[in-house]
């Protein structure tokens, strides 16, 4: 479990299909449906953010929607913002965001699952061989109380640790912060997304420092709850008026993301380099390498919802806030 083997990019079986669907969709839609006057899609720094991008520039998405724009959020307040207010209507978010928003009434329903695993846990030296010997350990981690942490926390759990009592926790503001201080040797530990991991790798090995891969948390959380070594993590939301306006529309975006994973599985160079600007100007070569450690497949939401449910019950433990307090209602999985 404590391996940094490199996962492959995309599972298949979600891939199957993408382009002919794509193709159909576009080949019913566009003639004889009306153009979406106004489309407005934003995501954060994060690789399914990729996919959304990918999709605001397909030519064919274009012509059903002529008046789509995207942009990458500044923050989560400001992504929270512009969903509620209705100035976005579609979006790449963190699933646990997506559940909360909607039980606050911001009249957003999730469309699918994009983002299935891109979390690892960096460790300075040889590492661990197993969860006791994490503690009292050093270890840096961004963003208290949000996603990677409870997730984080909860393997811990599993494991008979608990971070805030076994280990020394230093949050952070920022992931590139926990990655300094795993490389200036003020943390043992530092829990990173990708490309931020292959960004750090890199620094290390510039500066002879010896970081490693320690743990997968994909690999771990399939480990702990006995099902599949994915997390989903992030996700597209819709808001329920687009959706009420034209229930097509949904199938047309759908079409579109997963055309968008072929392309970056075809061409990852060539992704890379667009990505780029959209997760922070990280080097593109550096994207490149991080693909294969980045999880990504379209999933209907009503088809992952068995997945979402356990993960939302499983974090809810830690923090029932997390997700507004319950689990969402049928009505939530477009």
């Amino acid at each position: 479990m404590w391996s940094g083997t490199r996962r492959q990019f995309v599972q298949a079986a979600a891939l199957v299909g993408g382009s002919a669907l794509l193709g159909g969709l576009w080949g019913c839609t566009s003639s004889s449906r009306a153009p979406v006057a106004r489309l407005n899609l934003m995501g954060p720094s994060t690789p399914p953010t990729v996919l959304l991008a990918h999709l605001a520039q397909q030519a064919e998405f274009q012509e059903r929607v002529p008046g789509v724009s995207f942009a990458v959020a500044k923050s989560p307040d400001l992504m929270r913002a512009s969903l509620a207010s209705g100035d976005v209507q579609v979006a790449a978010i963190p699933t646990l965001m997506a559940a909360n928003l909607y039980q606050k009434g911001a009249g957003v329903q999730l469309l699918n699952v994009t983002g299935w695993g891109f979390f690892y846990l960096l460790a300075r030296g040889d590492g661990f061989s197993d969860w006791a010997d994490l503690k009292g350990r050093r270890a840096a981690i961004a963003f208290k109380g949000d996603m990677p942490d409870l997730i984080l926390r909860y393997l811990a759990r599993a494991n008979d640790v608990d971070l805030a009592r076994d280990l020394d926790l230093t949050y952070t503001s920022s992931t590139t912060e926990a990655a300094q201080f795993l490389l200036a040797d003020q943390a043992d530990l530092a829990l990173l997304p990708e490309p931020s991991l292959t960004a750090t790798l890199a620094q290390a090995k510039q500066k002879g420092i010896p970081v490693r891969i320690q743990m997968d948390l994909q690999e771990e959380w399939g480990r702990v709850t006995g099902g599949a070594a994915r997390i989903p993590l992030v996700g597209t939301v819709v808001a329920s008026s687009l959706l009420a306006g034209d229930a097509s529309l949904g199938s047309v975006i759908d079409g579109g993301l997963k055309a968008s994973v072929d392309w970056v599985v075809q061409h990852p160079e060539e992704a890379a380099t667009f990505g780029s600007a959209h997760l922070g100007g990280v080097k593109p070569e550096l994207l490149a390498e991080a693909w294969s450690r980045i999880s990504l497949a379209v999933v209907p939401a009503r088809e992952a919802r068995a997945e979402l449910e356990f993960f939302y019950e499983r974090l809810k433990e830690i923090s029932p806030e997390i997700i507004g307090g319950d689990l969402p209602d049928d009505h939530f999985y477009a």
